[in-house]
């Protein structure tokens, strides 16, 4: 606890707007005491201040107990984050990985996160959006129980965050404050009979409770006072562990043998965040006791899912299967659903509907998995404070009246029939057209009439076509089959601040306008497949600020258009290059210079780091 000659308390505050906090400023109390620290939130009815210390620590003080000059400067604070703040409470973020491989995902927010480089990623949130981090392991699992993850609550207080992971601890730094422990691990002990167990296989249960106990021991003594931490235990534990560090957890992630006795004792600690990788019945959770949980993962099936009503702080809920059109409605009866992820309905052959969904009033993100959820998309049109949404619908009305009202939307990914003439108008006329952020679909994206697109993703598609082409001896050329779908651009050389570019199907025409776009220093992740009679890449220089860049399959359909070589050795801020060849032509060659991480002439099925 720190001593200033005032009352200083810990609280949880939100905040929104970060342009008068971006870095340390110094408050003084009327006695004199100083201290330096970044402003969180302003509480106007409690009259406090939440700040947070160069050593991640965060308080509450009471704005009275300050100079003047700081109490006017706070309540100015307050007023131009209330003047700007999104109204969804959305924010961008940046976020930095602990390996190349690892993931973030935001549950509920599909595509809210896509990579800008080695181990960055950028996303835009909600307030109480949770997070997943994962894939945080290079190579083996070692001797943890499963894959270690991080849950960890979003609560708008920073910018930037950096993750780390290493001997079994997760540690953050916050707009570059000193890195605090987060969350931890629990590991198991080898028998002497395998060195490395893996869940499933034997362990030595006494030493592994012993040596957990031991860690956790460690982990209290590094987790500044105040904070809780998301713990993923190696094996359940004894009462008097239980007890001792029941204010320690803010979140768990129960995997491996002994989930269901864990599940016991969840309601004891008074959790925030439960991710449980397997089965689930909520019969050994009491709602009453659990009136803090908001955020529930289950990795595969909820057995007794119309017990989630019954959760009345669940706001964020990812779900891996459940039962189709039942599943839905009980889902609509949880009262403050915000976010939604489900991986299966069971029947990916039957279009499911959101019945009641749109009488939610906190909704504002879907993610349904496009291989085995089919939602009709009228009803999903009726939900209108969406921001975020993932779905599929084959029988979608193809003018796309259905989109009209959702004037909140800035992620949108759907597997659409729309046709592109009621996609531009909508573009042009609809309230949410200025503030879309990223859009994945299957039809031609108006690009220049979605100014504040930062990400967009063209899937690839096999169709039947016929190709003409005039060859190098002035000859026409005829080819007809199944051939990759090659994108129009659309005018994607008017989209200004796009940061991620992902297409399946590429002509030289569309490289020719992503190398001719406005302001090409925006790019940072460019992501191409199925190269279709692509000659010239030297355009790529002019993409200036590049990071990311994943080339594959080159087909050649014609055999004097083959891709000669690739110069990246311009792209002085290139730090991933993976090119990849199918082996019906050969790989084209490379000319680089230092990339942090390179893979060349891969013969994989696809890239490693497209994003969704």
């Amino acid at each position: 606890m720190v001593r200033l000659g005032f009352l200083l308390s810990f609280l949880i505050l939100s905040t929104g707007n970060r342009s008068l906090a971006e870095g340390f400023r110094s408050f003084t109390n009327r006695e004199g005491n100083q201290i330096e620290a970044v402003t969180l939130g302003v509480d106007l009815k409690t009259s406090s201040a939440s700040l947070r210390l160069r050593d991640g620590r965060e308080f509450a003080v009471p704005i009275a107990s300050l100079s003047l000059d700081d109490q006017a400067w706070l309540v100015a604070w307050e007023k131009e984050r209330r003047a700007t703040r999104d109204p969804g409470g959305w924010k961008s973020v940046v976020v930095t990985l602990p390996q190349v491989m690892s993931r973030i995902e935001a549950p509920g927010c599909h595509g809210a996160f896509y990579r800008i480089g080695l181990k960055t990623w950028r996303g835009e949130i909600p307030e109480g959006a949770w997070l997943r981090v994962s894939d945080v392991v290079d190579g083996k699992v070692g001797n943890y129980v499963a894959e270690p993850e991080l849950i960890l609550r979003f609560d708008g207080f920073w910018n930037a965050l950096e993750v780390t992971f290493e001997g079994g601890l997760f540690r953050a730094s916050f707009d570059g404050a000193a890195p605090v422990v987060v969350g931890a691990t629990g590991s198991m002990a080898s028998d002497g009979v395998i060195p490395q167990p893996v869940p499933g296989r034997v362990f030595d249960r006494q030493r592994t409770q012993a040596e957990q106990e031991e860690f956790l021991r460690k982990v209290r003594e590094l987790v500044p006072e105040g904070r809780r931490i998301c713990f993923q235990p190696a094996i359940t534990m004894q009462e008097p562990v239980r007890r001792r560090y029941r204010d320690l957890f803010e979140a768990l992630v129960i995997a491996g043998d002994y989930q269901i006795s864990l599940l016991d004792f969840v309601d004891y600690w008074q959790v925030r965040g439960l991710r449980v990788e397997d089965d689930l019945s909520l019969q050994s959770l009491d709602p009453s006791h659990l009136s803090t949980l908001e955020y529930l993962g289950v990795e595969k099936n909820i057995e007794d899912i119309d017990k989630l009503a019954g959760f009345e702080a669940l706001s964020v809920v990812e779900l891996g299967r459940i039962d189709g059109q039942s599943g839905l409605d009980h889902l609509a009866k949880v009262p403050n659903l915000r976010l939604v992820e489900v991986g299966s309905l069971r029947d990916d052959d039957t279009t499911f509907s959101l019945t009641g969904w749109d009488q939610l009033p906190k909704l504002q993100g879907i993610d349904f998995d496009l291989r085995y959820c089919r939602i009709d998309a009228q009803s999903v049109g009726r939900c209108l404070g969406l921001r975020s949404m993932c779905f599929e619908d084959y029988n979608q009305d193809p003018a796309g009246g259905w989109m009209r009202n959702l004037a909140a939307l800035r992620n949108a990914y759907w597997s659409s029939r729309l046709d592109a003439a009621p996609l531009i108008e909508m573009a042009q006329a609809s309230a949410w057209s200025p503030g879309m952020r990223s859009v994945k679909n299957w039809n031609t994206t108006p690009f220049t009439h979605l100014p504040s697109l930062r990400a967009i993703v063209h899937p690839g598609s096999v169709r039947k076509r016929t190709l003409t082409r005039t060859n190098s001896e002035g000859q026409q050329v005829t080819l007809t089959g199944e051939l990759p779908y090659l994108w129009p651009n659309a005018g994607i050389e008017g989209a200004e601040f796009l940061e991620y570019i992902e297409i399946d199907g590429v002509s030289q025409e569309m490289l020719d306008a992503i190398f001719a776009k406005v302001n090409p220093g925006s790019v940072r992740t460019l992501v191409l497949s199925n190269l279709l009679d692509c000659t010239d890449l030297s355009g790529l220089a002019r993409l200036e600020n590049l990071r990311v860049l994943s080339l594959s399959h080159f087909d050649s359909v014609f055999r004097d258009a083959e891709l000669g070589e690739i110069d990246v050795r311009p792209l002085k801020s290139l730090e991933i290059l993976e090119v990849i060849s199918n082996g019906s032509s050969p790989p084209p060659r490379v000319l680089h210079g230092e990339v942090i991480y390179k893979d060349i002439g891969d013969s994989s099925p696809r890239a490693k780091f497209h994003n969704f």
